[in-house]
Formats: C-alpha cells, sequence, structure tokens
C-alpha cells in the first residue's frame, strides 16, 4: 500500500511540475462508498456538465426586452455528451447485475456545480472516482445556460466548458495507474 501511494505521489509531483504553475492540475477522485471497486468494464472520457435552462413566458422572443428581466421558469438538469453516455451505459449495465461496470473520467472544479454533478452520479448510482478535481481556483466546472423560448426552443446559450479542454491523456493514464488498471 505504501509503495503504491508513493508512486501516486511521485506521478503528481511530476504531472504538476509538466504544467507549470499557471495551469490546473488534476487529483482523481475517490470511491465515496467506501469499497473497492474493480476494473471498470467500459471507460467514458469527457465532460459533465451542469445544465440551466431557462425557459420564457413570453409569447415570442421578439417580446423580450434587452437588458431587462422576464417571467419564466428555470430548471437546472445535468448533461455533458460523456456524462450522457456513461449514465445510458450504466443503466444498462445496471439492469444486467454490473452496477460498477461504467467509469466516467471528467474534470470538475471546485465550486458548487461540482457538488451538484457528484450529487447526480450519486443519485444514479454511478462511481464517481474518474471524476478529476482540479486544484486551480481559476478553473469551473462545466456549465451551460441555455435560454428558451415559451415552445421550449433554444434562443441561444453560453456554455463554459474550458476545464474540459484543459484535461489531458496524461490526467486519464495517472488515474488508470494510481488505481491499479494498468
Amino acid at each position: 500500500m505504501h509503495y503504491i501511494a508513493s508512486q501516486v505521489s511521485v506521478c503528481f509531483n511530476k504531472l504538476r511540475e509538466s504544467q507549470g504553475s499557471n495551469k490546473p492540475t488534476f487529483i482523481s477522485g475517490r470511491d465515496r462508498g467506501g469499497s473497492d471497486l474493480n476494473s471498470p468494464k467500459l471507460v467514458v472520457v469527457g465532460s459533465a456538465a451542469v445544465d440551466i435552462s431557462c425557459r420564457s413566458d413570453a409569447k415570442s422572443a421578439e417580446s423580450l426586452d434587452a437588458g431587462s428581466t422576464t417571467p419564466g421558469r428555470i430548471a437546472i438538469g445535468f448533461g455533458g455528451v460523456a456524462r450522457n453516455i456513461a449514465e445510458a451505459a450504466h443503466r444498462i449495465l445496471s439492469a444486467r447485475g454490473d452496477v460498477n461496470a461504467t467509469m466516467l473520467i471528467s474534470p470538475i472544479a471546485s465550486d458548487h456545480f461540482s457538488g451538484l454533478i457528484m450529487s447526480n452520479l450519486k443519485s444514479l448510482g454511478l462511481r464517481e472516482d474518474g471524476l478529476l478535481k482540479s486544484t486551480s481556483r481559476q478553473c469551473r466546472s462545466a456549465t451551460c445556460a441555455m435560454f428558451l423560448d415559451r415552445q421550449g426552443e433554444l434562443i441561444n446559450g453560453i456554455a463554459d466548458m474550458s476545464i474540459t479542454v484543459s484535461m489531458h491523456n496524461q490526467h486519464v493514464r495517472a488515474l488508470f495507474w494510481s488505481r491499479g488498471f494498468m
């Protein structure tokens, strides 16, 4: 056990040194359930995001005044292509009795949105040990705000996925190596 911990520490320090001080460093998550998880059968790498949908009650997009608010409904959901694929695969494999077969590898920040993402994965029964938490205060968890008209059609939106492009293959390798999957 000490050998593995020291190897992870060495790998982590090399990773930090190679990135420089202004680049984010990711620390892999641990199984919050406290149990040892087996090597996954399916790994999905990419974004897990919080989706914020703002649906206007206005009768038309033209009736939305710039610089003001309008009555409507706001909902929070979860997305990100990788998260959606991992959820679908998890549902299929869990129905066959293989509840820990799917691993989502996705970067998250140290912010409130990351807590929502982890809570969502936990509620689905999807393992969380593939989440890579950024140690940089400048990183934000992937978030998408969508502005919808009364019929639910997209008017416009903003997608902040910058944390996803900051994750590199060495983060994934370090995660697998630290778990003994390689």
